[in-house]
Order: C-alpha cells, then sequence, then structure tokens
C-alpha cells in the first residue's frame, strides 16, 4: 500500500512536470512583428536641399552582426557589451537595406536632374558611400532606453579612392517605449534625421550644390 502511495505520487509529479515544460516551450504559432521606417516623407519643396551635380549613391554597408533583421539591443545597466535581440520583432529587411532604400528616394528628390535639368553627361558622377557602424536600443535601466545611429559617410569621385570629403553622423533618440516598437520607431527617426543631415552636408558641397 505504502509503495502504491509513493507511486502515486512520483506519477503526479511527473505529470506536473511535463505540465509545466509544455508551457515553457516556445509559442512556434506567434506572430512575427515586421516593421520598416514607414512610408516616404513628403517635405515641402522649400524644405528639401537642391543638388545639382550627378550623383549616385552605393548600397549601405554593414558589419556582419549588423547584417539581418534582428532589432537588436543592450542592457547597459548589466553589459553594454552584450548584444541581444527581440525573438517575436524584426525589421522587415536588414537596416542597411532600409536605409539605402530612403536614402535614394530622398537623393530622387533633391536631384535637380530629376526634375529636368540634366547636367553634362561628360560630367562625372560622384559616388555617395554609406557605412553603418551602430544601429540598436540601449537600455540604461529596464523601464528607460534610447536608439543610437552611427555611420561614416564619404564622397567620391567615380573609379576613384581618396574621398573628396567625409564624415561621421552619430545620432541618439530616447525611445517613448522600452520595447521593440519603441526601438522601431525611434530608430526610424533616427534614420530620417541623419538622412537630411546627409542631404544638408551634401548641399554644401562645391559641385553637388
Amino acid at each position: 500500500m505504502k509503495k502504491t502511495k509513493i507511486e502515486s505520487g512520483m506519477a503526479a509529479m511527473l505529470i506536473l512536470l511535463m505540465v509545466n515544460g509544455c508551457n515553457n516551450l516556445p509559442k512556434d504559432n506567434a506572430p512575427i512583428v515586421a516593421y520598416d521606417f514607414g512610408l516616404p516623407r513628403e517635405n515641402a519643396p522649400d524644405q528639401t536641399p537642391r543638388m545639382a551635380g550627378r550623383l549616385e549613391a552605393s548600397p549601405v554597408t554593414a558589419p556582419s552582426w549588423l547584417d539581418s533583421p534582428a532589432i537588436l539591443y543592450r542592457l547597459a545597466y548589466h553589459n553594454a557589451a552584450r548584444l541581444d535581440s527581440y525573438a517575436d520583432s524584426r525589421w522587415a529587411a536588414p537596416p542597411a537595406a532600409l536605409i539605402t532604400l530612403r536614402l535614394r528616394q530622398a537623393l530622387s528628390t533633391a536631384s535637380d536632374t530629376s526634375k529636368g535639368n540634366p547636367t553634362p553627361q561628360n560630367d562625372p558622377p560622384n559616388r555617395l558611400r554609406v557605412d553603418l557602424e551602430e544601429f540598436s536600443q540601449i537600455f540604461d535601466s529596464p523601464q528607460s532606453s534610447r536608439v543610437l545611429f552611427r555611420a561614416h559617410v564619404s564622397l567620391t569621385q567615380k573609379n576613384e579612392q581618396t574621398p573628396l570629403r567625409e564624415r561621421t553622423f552619430t545620432l541618439e533618440r530616447q525611445a517613448q517605449t522600452p520595447d521593440a516598437a519603441g526601438a522601431a520607431s525611434a530608430l526610424s527617426l533616427a534614420s530620417d534625421e541623419f538622412i537630411d543631415g546627409v542631404l544638408n552636408w551634401l548641399a554644401s558641397t562645391p559641385g553637388i550644390r
């Protein structure tokens, strides 16, 4: 009788462990939320810097750890050197691809050549290169986070190696919420702010303005 009670107790414990284990398994059917930068902005004509020179934008490059759709974050209050990513949220494409699309749209709007004012065909186009260096959310506490955007920009003549001009852009924005949605919104705004900075920088460059 005693042995039967022990066996019954062990069986009940085993069932309980199995139930808890099933509850802790990943939810394969949970939807993955995908973010992009939203619809293209419609700036007023007098708010967009004009550029008369021919310009080609190379695809934005990124280090291997940024070359994925993962939305990355760091817990600075615990270990700022460790990168983590959200399991249930991601970008619709790697950040470099999203920035490339947004940047080319902005350059097309700012270019006089797209408005019926072509430059001479023998005028060699300049090439814009963007190297993305940081694109992540940083938690200074569990309830507070910000995003960090950093990219190095260089302007060269086509087939030339030495940059005519170069600059590193660093931007920070506070995330409205300490989660993936807050990161996506703040990084999207930081990307648009970066592109505005690049356009103004280019507009001050001889041969581009």
